[in-house]
């Protein structure tokens, strides 16, 4: 975890002096999905909660993207999900192919969730 909080801060810092550059290319989504659910789930079972992965069969096999920005998103929103969830919960992961090739992917969690009032932030 220390290794991608300093990802996170070099990013940041790159953003900052518009240095941060994008590496497009062909990756198995599915593939990058699964390897982080699999890398979290450990943190996940701890709490006795179940972490599930739902990836569409429609999903392409290959899609253009940053592998790394990706993975890094992933994880960021997955471990906010199970570190918000309570004790005995789920956290579901899903990917689906939408129309115009585009990928729709979704982290659903149910805890406690934002305040209606900060929504707006």
């Amino acid at each position: 975890n220390l290794v991608y909080l300093v990802n996170d801060l070099l990013d940041y810092y790159q953003l900052k002096t518009q240095a941060f550059q994008v590496q497009i290319n062909e990756v198995n989504l599915k593939s990058i999905i699964i390897s982080v659910v699999k890398l979290l789930s450990v943190r996940h079972k701890g709490k006795g909660n179940e972490l599930e992965t739902m990836v569409d069969s429609g999903l392409p096999p290959i899609i253009h993207t940053d592998p790394e920005r990706i993975k890094q998103v992933l994880i960021n929103l997955i471990s906010n999900a199970i570190k918000f969830s309570e004790k005995g919960s789920r956290v579901i992961v899903k990917a689906k192919k939408l129309d115009a090739g585009s990928v729709k992917i979704e982290v659903k969690d149910y805890g406690i969730g934002i305040k209606s009032e900060d929504h707006p932030k």
